[in-house]
């Protein structure tokens, strides 16, 4: 069995972003993985907060539009390292 790999380490937020989102947007739906945990409404949420955050920094570049950003690339990151015990487990 082959180890499920995240592939996250070198990517800006806004490529996380989008990695991610493939990532969601390829389980959703699929037969093999009826119940992830995290569930996928979670993964979205940590994808659309990820997104904003970026936005904000774009926007306005203050400290705690970083903070904010690097919060939510904490969640997402755990999320998806969660959801990548789920497919491991499940294939």
């Amino acid at each position: 069995m082959a180890t499920v790999k995240m592939g996250l380490t070198d990517l800006s937020a806004t490529g996380i972003v989008a990695k991610v989102q493939g990532i969601h947007d390829s389980m959703n739906g699929n037969a093999m993985y009826t119940t992830p945990d995290p569930t996928l409404v979670d993964v979205q949420k940590g994808i659309n907060d990820l997104a904003a955050a970026n936005a904000e920094v774009s926007g306005n570049r203050g400290r705690a539009a970083y903070t904010a950003k690097r919060a939510a690339m904490k969640v997402l990151h755990a999320l998806v390292k969660k959801l990548a015990g789920y497919v491991q487990m499940a294939s």
